[in-house]
């Protein structure tokens, strides 16, 4: 009997390509699958001015690009956000999930000209790290 249930799993392939590919018939610069066995999306992708490329996204699973020493190397439910860093040359730099109890989405990704990394999610976790002097400490429902 053939199940009802059908899983889809995707996985993400970030190709960099310098505009000389499509103009001159240059080499390609790199490329690298992005992703694990599960539901896994990218919403955004930036880039420092060291060549850094950071990819943000939402998994449903768990992911092979997360570094064990990362702010929080494993899911902790519902569906997470990951965020990933890889060096201009395609190899990865560090990873880590983001998210709470729940679900958590990621929205968008920005690089501010000191290097640090912002991150825009929507969550229906309660257990995000928030610190006290902020607008909005707690969840709010």
């Amino acid at each position: 009997m053939v199940s009802s249930k059908l899983k889809l799993a995707y996985s993400l392939l970030l190709i960099i390509v310098p505009l000389s590919v499509w103009t001159q018939g240059a080499a390609l610069g790199w490329s690298t699958y992005l992703g694990g066995p599960d539901m896994d999306d990218s919403r955004a992708m930036a880039g420092d001015q060291n060549g850094h490329i950071y990819v943000l996204g939402s998994t449903e699973g768990t992911l092979p690009n997360i570094s064990p020493t990362a702010q929080q190397p494993n899911p902790i439910g519902g569906g997470d956000a990951y965020l990933v860093k890889l060096s201009a040359t395609g190899e990865l730099v560090w990873g880590t999930y983001v998210g709470g109890e729940r679900s958590d989405d990621a929205k968008s990704l920005a690089v501010a000209p000191n290097g640090d990394v912002l991150v825009l999610l929507t969550t229906s976790s309660q257990t995000l790290l928030s610190t006290a002097d902020v607008y909005q400490p707690n969840y709010g429902g």
